[in-house]
């Protein structure tokens, strides 16, 4: 009887130990896939005000092209300007409802950003005072997609 249960443990272990493996390679390669997720801006949508504060909505395009569908659960942000070397918050973007996003499939989130009136109002002064308005404008965010906190950052130059 003695080698009977030990035959029965060394079953049992060896059938815990793959789906153990089983259950870290699907969540390794969800991961991967979540990462490989690609954001990218859309159109403005609208101009509303919060108070003194202007608030754009505007579209952020999020590509999958895994097999795995994904919910992106929250999206949020700094809004940086860029001068002479340094950053300078003007503001903050956000989302906070859930989005479903199949595999191979494009989604559009809504995303709102918040101004500082103050720094909107010395872009302004600036454009006036030059004559043109050219701007670098940096994104620091992360999009928490189903749990996982995937960076989204991005440098853009404006000019009007």
């Amino acid at each position: 009887m003695w080698p009977q249960t030990q035959t029965t443990i060394k079953t049992g272990h060896a059938i815990a130990l793959t789906a153990a493996g089983l259950l870290a390679f699907n969540l390794y390669s969800r991961a991967q896939a979540a990462g490989s997720l690609t954001f990218f801006p859309g159109k403005i949508r609208r101009l509303e005000w919060d108070g003194l504060n202007p608030v754009i909505v505007f579209e952020l395009i999020v590509q999958n092209t895994s097999n795995h569908a994904f919910n992106i659960n929250s999206f949020a942000g700094n809004v940086y300007t860029i001068a002479n070397g340094h950053k300078y918050l003007i503001g903050y973007v956000y989302n906070f409802t859930t989005q479903a996003i199949t595999s191979t499939s494009q989604a559009i989130l809504e995303i709102r950003g918040k101004l500082q009136l103050a720094g909107v109002v010395s872009d302004l002064i600036n454009a006036f005072n030059t004559g043109n308005f050219a701007q670098d404008i940096s994104l620091e965010s992360f999009a928490n997609v189903d749990g996982l906190q995937v960076p989204v950052n991005y440098t853009y130059k404006l000019t009007v």
